[in-house]
């Protein structure tokens, strides 16, 4: 990035975070994004907020959704979304807004008992790798697209969006046509955790309403049927021999064209006071960990900014992008030609 800054104050603790951010997130983000050169200039913006994270901490402007963690995370998101509808109210009043392509989407989700796992750990089930994921396009009726995508093809969008090549070796295709009404074709979606110092490797893909997932560098083999079985609490793998043999050849042919990382260090598994098991990243979002979603609309203000914008109409001028993560919930993402933080700006 150009510019790109950090919330000063705080460290990093695998265990834990105890920080709240989002309220000197969204000022910092506004100073950034008041740069008078994106009134002239595409860029690129990226703000990635942090949240909704353990430790889960209660907020006043909440609502008071109980007391068990899960409602305490809901009072996270709860709180996050308000600090980023003031940053999206802030981009709203500007000269560019009509120019801007907002993306939402995140990291992970966060699991709250489901396969004995709690926050974001080592598995990748889909409690933990769903994610929701949206786009506000100016001059763009809301729609739903009801296929499953990957975080691989974002990339390859967004340059698609900003009217620029992507770097050939990107692995991802863009989906920038059904975005502009075309059909989404099936693809399937491979998710990959590299193994480190303390954890071994694992691997999904999905195929269809199917998903097998790779554990142990492919040692062992889990199988859901996603369609009747959403929340993988059925292993198929042994009583369903020929799909589980149908997906363990597509996914050892998937997987060969993978590259393998070399990661050092890496977060043991661990269990906290509780005795929980709880480990690195990659989940799912949703309000309450429970609802999924794949290129929808996320809650409050960034469902009020989607209406808000399906009347802005600019297909005269290219747009840049801003882009807002939130870690357990969604990212933002603007196509219009301003926004910092974490933002770039392209070319006139």
């Amino acid at each position: 990035f150009e510019t790109w800054k950090i919330v000063p104050g705080i460290s990093f603790d695998y265990n834990k975070d105890p920080f709240v951010t989002s309220q000197k997130m969204t000022p910092m983000a506004i100073e950034m994004l008041s740069d008078k050169r994106f009134e002239s200039e595409r860029f690129f913006a990226w703000f990635h907020y942090m949240d909704p994270h353990d430790l889960y901490q209660p907020h006043d402007e909440a609502p008071k959704f109980g007391k068990k963690p899960r409602d305490l995370y809901d009072q996270e998101i709860f709180y996050t979304d308000l600090w980023i509808g003031k940053l999206l109210d802030f981009v709203e009043k500007q000269p560019w807004a009509k120019q801007t392509v907002i993306v939402v989407t995140a990291d992970h989700g966060e699991a709250f008992g489901e396969h004995k796992l709690y926050r974001h750990a080592f598995e990748l089930y889909e409690v933990l790798v769903r994610v929701p994921m949206f786009f506000v396009i100016p001059g763009r009726e809301a729609r739903v697209i009801d296929a499953p995508r990957s975080h691989i093809d974002l990339v390859p969008t967004l340059f698609e969006l900003m009217g620029a090549k992507p770097n050939p070796e990107l692995r991802g295709k863009s989906f920038l046509p059904e975005l502009f009404g075309e059909k989404a074709e099936p693809r399937d979606v491979v998710c990959d955790l590299p193994e480190d110092s303390h954890n071994e490797r694992r691997r999904s893909l999905r195929h269809g309403d199917w998903k097998i997932i790779a554990l142990a560098n492919d040692f062992r083999y889990e199988l859901y049927d996603l369609k009747n079985d959403p929340e993988e609490k059925v292993d198929l793998i042994k009583k369903e021999k020929d799909k589980a043999k149908e997906m363990i050849d597509l996914y050892k042919a998937t997987s060969k064209t993978i590259k393998d990382e070399v990661v050092k260090g890496g977060i043991a598994k661990h269990k906290d006071k509780l005795g929980r098991v709880a480990g690195r990243a990659c989940s799912r979002g949703g309000l309450r960990g429970d609802r999924p979603a794949q290129e929808q609309v996320a809650p409050a203000h960034a469902a009020r900014v989607i209406a808000a914008r399906r009347a802005c109409h600019s297909e005269a001028h290219r747009p840049g992008f801003f882009s807002t993560t939130f870690c357990t919930s969604w990212s933002i993402s603007s196509h219009s030609g301003r926004i910092s933080a974490a933002f770039v700006r392209s070319g006139p």
